[in-house]
């Protein structure tokens, strides 16, 4: 591996425990104890700036799956350079698709201008045929209410299990999942489910209809194969 910052995959299956995609995760290379970690200035990336590791992990991802996902921050989507970034990701790993993940920073709030050219954003890759999927759903009304203005202009969430898993006495859950898969249906959006660890989270999935899953019971970020 040659890069201080470099790209692993993660496998997602669908309903019927089948292959459908991966996701790209960004890791930094901390060499003082030779683990691979989350960048915790992954949101002071440019879209220039990922070009040249997103292209390293485009040639280690399977090419037979239906997409790859790519994860940026929603102030990252706020980049004018959007457009041109997922219109060079969508050729180079054609015929997949491409889906785009997004989630805030901690803090993040962007202001009427910034909402507005990231609702064009989300237009474009609508029109480009691009899903982009809000991920890390937290479970208070506090986030709803934070992001709700973009649930018009997305194509699914992603909701992290660990959400609903009870932490202590005082854990509390302002938003089930029942609940989301009720907001999802009102948008017309759809959920897929990650950190799933544990057979009762395939279980809670299959009732709700939940479509693409993910996490260590499926399958831990790894490097890839490289690909002739």
């Amino acid at each position: 591996m040659t890069y201080k910052y470099g790209y692993f995959i993660q496998k997602i299956i669908d309903e019927k425990g089948v292959g459908v995609g991966s996701e790209a995760l960004l890791r930094y290379y901390d060499s003082t104890d030779g683990r691979w970690k989350f960048p915790e200035n992954f949101a002071n990336f440019s879209l220039y700036e990922m070009i040249p590791l997103l292209s390293d992990v485009l040639q280690r991802f399977d090419r037979s799956e239906k997409f790859l996902a790519i994860n940026i921050t929603v102030n990252q989507m706020n980049d004018p350079r959007y457009e041109w970034f997922i219109r060079w990701a969508r050729g180079t790993i054609y015929p997949v698709d491409l889906r785009i993940e997004i989630s805030f920073e901690p803090g993040y709030r962007p202001k009427h201008a910034e909402k507005r050219r990231i609702k064009h954003n989300l237009q474009v890759s609508e029109q480009l045929g691009v899903d982009v999927i809000l991920e890390k759903i937290e479970s208070n009304k506090k986030y709803l209410k934070k992001v709700r203005w973009m649930f018009h202009n997305i194509a699914g969430i992603k909701i992290p299990f660990s959400q609903y898993r009870a932490s202590g006495v005082d854990h509390w859950v302002d938003i089930n999942m029942g609940e989301w898969k009720r907001i999802s249906e009102y948008y017309g959006f759809s959920i897929d489910v990650t950190e799933l660890e544990y057979t009762d989270d395939i279980e809670l999935a299959d009732k709700l209809h939940l479509k693409y899953r993910q996490g260590y019971l499926i399958d831990k970020p790894n490097y890839g194969t490289l690909r002739n």
